[in-house]
């Protein structure tokens, strides 16, 4: 589903793209498909692949390596082994920031996670580089990681409220509740300063269209949130 999304949203030889969690590289090679043709050695397009884990970067360039003419892989894509806390700013329109959280998959050590707090300040940077008409998404896991689900959560509702007539964002932000795990506020905290940071920083009629999908009657299954800069 989530590739088919981003097949509407993205503008290959114009935009950039960032695979804030790279992984293994299937959803890199995916978007490098949608960036770059493969008769092309020169385009405005950029891919960034952002993985804290050697192993995950590593394995991104040797599949996009597989792929893409010599030419593109050097001038036009960047493996950052970082966390993905503080976005590369390309100097292409942003079009797409894409997450799929939690650990690397197929790996022995699940010790090496996404974290809430660094997931949610590289979503506020996500807002802060988007182009309108782009797209942040997330594949955010409730089992593994109820906190940084609930803070996903938190911050892109928290960015389809930042022009609402309906609902004051401080007062939807007050109202989010306790830890899922533990007592204490974390979650709140980080959604309030996040979502200043994108209101202060972001341009002042900034409007997105916050969509949830997810796999009914499975409440702990895996959800997709997809958050749209439409102006």
């Amino acid at each position: 589903l989530a590739h088919l999304i981003w097949s509407q949203v993205l503008r290959g030889g114009e935009d950039a793209a960032i695979d804030a969690t790279c992984g293994n590289g299937h959803d890199s090679s995916f978007l490098a498909s949608l960036l770059f043709r493969p008769d092309t050695e020169k385009t405005l397009s950029e891919l960034i692949c952002i993985d804290i884990q050697q192993q995950a970067c590593e394995a991104t360039r040797k599949r996009l390596e597989a792929s893409l003419n010599p030419n593109i892989m050097r001038n036009n894509v960047k493996i950052v082994h970082e966390s993905h806390s503080n976005l590369p700013r390309p100097s292409s329109p942003v079009g797409l920031v894409c997450y799929n959280l939690g650990y690397l998959p197929k790996s022995e050590d699940r010790s090496t996670f996404t974290q809430m707090e660094s997931t949610v300040e590289s979503i506020a940077d996500a807002a802060l580089i988007l182009r309108v008409g782009g797209m942040i998404s997330v594949m955010t896991y409730p089992k593994s990681n109820p906190c940084e689900d609930y803070a996903v959560h938190g911050i892109l509702e928290g960015m389809a409220l930042l022009t609402s007539r309906l609902m004051d964002w401080e007062d939807y932000v007050n109202k989010l509740g306790p830890d899922p795990e533990g007592p204490g506020f974390t979650v709140r905290n980080c959604v309030r300063k996040a979502l200043n940071r994108i209101k202060d920083g972001g341009a002042d009629e900034q409007t997105w269209r916050v969509m949830e999908h997810k796999t009914m009657g499975r409440p702990l299954s895996p959800i997709l949130l997809t958050a749209t800069r439409v102006k």
